[in-house]
């Protein structure tokens, strides 16, 4: 017995013409459920072969988002629970209904939101942080939380109590922007408080809640120099992989942690959400939805000759899963005791200014340096629009940031080449 999860309209339209989606969970001709999500939407925006709103829909993605997520966490309740009888079929109903509903009682999810009365700019920013909490990756939403912070001590220096959209304007992007300089930030942070406050200001455009007229291209990121990512060279990795450590305790899950993540070319956080039921295709690869993207990713597991399989299958396939602190903590201990201690340089520029320092790779090293570490060493050898398909990344600029050629490689590459 197997379990299917799939999306559909309830059939029956109220006076609005909007209908409900439904999650339909199937085990068998005896167990079958079929809930409410507590959407409802008109149906021509319903796409039945993808069952998924369509993407015209103004918040195709919050509840595309939510729908996603459902699935993934009933399969998880009877793969886990089920499956294992830990619980019984009255209480995994239960359990599901209670996953499948949307926590907000709303009639309708409206196209377009106009405000009754004219709200300030922080009422806006919350309201805007409110609506994107379930389509934004924690990772980013945080960082948005950072950004309203940001812009109220600006605020506040300014001896000013309210901030008014009237008041935005080149001149004050300018002057933000030195604030944030003159509190000692990097020009790569202060780039991306800048990208969030046009991303806020477009999203409430959109909804009129202002009708300010504000260029975006006209907004000068600050120079931000370029810099070798820091990264694993393939000896240094293999060195890791290898090194003897007592079997499951915690230093040999998190060095296994972080080799998985190397050899699979992902985030921390595309963990965080991992099951067993994500290992597809007879146990040759991975498939999961990025917490970030919102996309589907799929990693064959016969990169790096099958070395991330082999890690699963250590652990009969229920992987470890220690907090990116932990790891953070102590994979530069374990890449000490592997004897990556060679020189590297961590640029810091504030504004002008290069703060910048050399240290040991060890020191350097974290969660995103197994995927950097990965990126690179599989770039030896695929292109760059395959790796792409299995990073996800947005685009092959963005890529490109993570791939840094070492010069062993460089002297090999160049060796072939001859009169």
């Amino acid at each position: 017995m197997d379990i299917k999860v799939h999306f559909q309209l309830g059939g029956k339209k109220d006076k609005k013409g909007l209908d409900y989606i439904r999650v339909i969970i199937y085990l068998d001709k005896f167990h079958q459920l079929s809930l409410t999500t507590g959407y409802k939407i008109n149906p021509k925006y319903w796409n039945p072969k993808k069952q998924e709103v369509r993407k015209t829909f103004s918040d195709a993605e919050v509840i595309n988002t939510f729908l996603a997520s459902r699935s993934t966490l009933i399969k998880n309740l009877y793969f886990q629970e089920y499956r294992t009888r830990e619980i019984d079929w009255e209480t995994f109903k239960e359990k599901a209904k209670a996953l499948s509903y949307h926590k907000q009682k709303t009639k309708a999810m409206p196209e377009h939101i106009a405000p009754k009365k004219k709200l300030s700019f922080y009422q806006v920013f919350s309201m805007f942080l409110e609506a994107q909490s379930s389509s934004y990756a924690r990772s980013t939403y945080k960082n948005y939380l950072v950004t309203l912070r940001n812009i109220k001590e600006f605020n506040q220096s300014q001896h000013k109590s309210n901030l008014r959209f009237e008041d935005i304007n080149l001149g004050w992007f300018d002057q933000f922007k030195n604030y944030l300089v003159s509190q000692q930030l990097s020009n790569a942070t202060i780039n991306q408080q800048t990208k969030n406050t046009k991303a806020f200001l477009n999203w409430a455009r959109e909804r009129e809640y202002h009708a300010i007229s504000l260029d975006g291209s006209k907004v000068k990121s600050l120079k931000e120099h370029d810099f070798d990512p820091i990264v694993l060279t393939k000896e240094e990795l293999k060195r890791l992989y290898e090194m003897k450590l007592e079997p499951f305790s915690t230093e040999d899950n998190i060095r296994d942690v972080f080799c998985f993540l190397c050899f699979t070319l992902q985030r921390h956080e595309a963990l965080k959400n991992y099951s067993p039921v994500q290992v597809v295709d007879k146990k040759q690869a991975w498939e999961f939805t990025s917490q970030k993207t919102r996309k589907k990713t799929y990693v064959p597991f016969s990169l790096f000759g099958g070395r991330a399989k082999e890690i699963l299958e250590k652990y009969d396939y229920q992987l470890p899963l220690p907090s990116k602190n932990l790891i953070n903590k102590m994979i530069k201990k374990l890449c000490f005791k592997a004897g990556i201690t060679t020189l590297v340089y961590k640029p810091k520029y504030i504004g002008s200014n290069d703060l910048g320092e050399y240290t040991e790779k060890y020191k350097a090293v974290t969660t995103h340096t197994a995927r950097r570490t990965g990126t690179t060493l599989a770039a030896e050898q695929l292109s760059l629009q395959f790796i792409q398909k299995i990073t996800n990344h947005s685009s092959l600029k963005t890529l490109k940031k993570y791939i840094k050629v070492h010069k062993d490689v460089m002297i090999e590459k160049c060796s072939d080449v001859s009169l």
